[in-house]
């Protein structure tokens, strides 16, 4: 390492200023797999390492897509929207006090909180 030094000293005393960091081995992965590289090479006249990132391939699965309408959010919006209730009177009873607890903005159903904040 002393020996690096003294090179990088006769190599920047041209310098106004320099400064030189460590970084821990531990943050020097990348450098390290280029310097293993580098060793390898057979022509050192060779300036150029080309350093490829390789992904490993996942295998192919079977997916089958399940499209899943929100149901419980239309009779919601139709009432905020539209006014219309279930013929049945306890459902449309039970739809307005469950409705007092949404509203409708741009076409999106939001729930209020407690603190009438829209969540």
């Amino acid at each position: 390492m002393k020996g690096y030094l003294q090179e990088i000293g006769e190599l920047t005393s041209w310098l106004k200023s320099f400064q030189l960091h460590q970084i821990p081995q531990t943050d020097n992965t990348k450098a390290d797999y280029l310097a293993r590289s580098a060793r390898l090479l057979v022509n050192y006249s060779t300036r150029n390492i080309t350093v490829r990132t390789l992904v490993k391939n996942l295998p192919e699965s079977n997916v089958m897509t399940i499209q899943v309408e929100t149901y419980w959010r239309k009779p919601l919006l139709g009432y905020q929207e539209r006014s219309i209730l279930p013929a049945d009177e306890n459902k449309a009873s039970h739809l307005k006090h469950r409705a007092a607890r949404f509203v409708v903005l741009n076409g999106t159903l939001y729930k209020r909180s407690f603190l009438d904040s829209l969540l």
